[in-house]
């Protein structure tokens, strides 16, 4: 943690410039080693840190966060087509660090995410608008990813991040020997709003104007390369699930569009005391609460 913490001041610098061009390369998705998994607080020998419960419990009320979330800076937006609830991040909405208290936004974020994590749920990151003046300190950034225990990546299925520049790949190597290979799987590069489409719900999804105003720069400045997709993921799946369309389904299956084996999966549970059987359903425990009783 201290070794991170010096790469800090060291680097610094160089993310800063790095941040003031707009890449115009594309970008490939990063797929780590694999040598540590995402317990890897555990496998590194860290404590767990001082993460936070989003709804401080004091004892006495819940934190008041009127002062974060007046920025705007997180936002819930509808679905994505697989009806996974879509968080949005704008790096643009943050404001200077002199006035920012990013340990409180780290609060307000877990708080935020506490509300969805127990189910599939999607995240989208716009990097556009992150600068010197506003970007988090390394340190931070190491603390908040370390935080992030498996209660918020098991579920998590896709993590969007829009516009990547060259700062996205180099934090990316940095933190690389932390990431697992299931987690890099979800991690999506996409360059050009346009490539959302195909995975979220365009028309509920919050854009900031800033946004959008970058993405027509960089298409006015790529104009002349062709038009094909750029965005890049883990190998896509033809379709969600079973590889074939519901339609496929319905026609092959007496019109009926559920597939066999969730019919016959929900047929089972049905049956008397099935649901009794102890482990058929398994929720994870807290971590924390869990290493208080081991």
């Amino acid at each position: 943690m201290d070794d991170v913490a010096d790469k800090d001041g060291g680097q610094q610098r160089h993310f800063s410039d790095m941040e003031k061009e707009d890449s115009g390369e594309y970008l490939e998705s990063p797929v780590s080693d694999g040598t540590i998994e995402e317990n890897f607080e555990e496998q590194l020998g860290f404590e767990e840190g001082a993460r936070k419960s989003g709804a401080i419990e004091t004892g006495q009320e819940i934190e008041d966060f009127s002062d974060i979330s007046k920025y705007e800076i997180v936002e819930v937006t509808g679905d994505d087509k697989c009806g996974r609830k879509v968080i949005v991040i704008s790096a643009c909405k943050f404001p200077s660090n002199k006035i920012f208290d990013h340990n409180k936004f780290f609060r307000y974020l877990m708080y935020t995410l506490d509300k969805y994590v127990e189910i599939d749920y999607s995240l989208v990151y716009f990097h556009f608008g992150l600068s010197s003046k506003n970007k988090p300190p390394m340190s931070w950034l190491w603390q908040t990813y370390k935080a992030f225990d498996r209660k918020y990546k098991k579920n998590l299925k896709a993590l969007y991040l829009v516009h990547p520049t060259g700062f996205i790949k180099v934090l990316w190597q940095l933190f690389r020997p932390a990431i697992s290979v299931k987690f890099g799987k979800k991690v999506m590069y996409v360059n050009y709003l346009d490539e959302l489409k195909q995975y979220l719900r365009f028309d509920q999804l919050y854009i900031p104007q800033q946004v959008i105003e970058h993405d027509k720069k960089i298409l006015e400045k790529n104009s002349k390369l062709p038009s094909s997709q750029s965005s890049t993921f883990h190998t896509p799946l033809e379709n969600q699930q079973f590889k074939v369309t519901l339609q496929f389904i319905k026609d092959h299956n007496n019109g009926d569009p559920i597939p066999p084996v969730v019919r016959r999966c929900i047929e089972y549970l049905q049956s008397p005391d099935v649901l009794e059987t102890e482990g058929l359903f398994r929720r994870s425990a807290n971590t924390r609460d869990r290493k208080s009783v081991v």
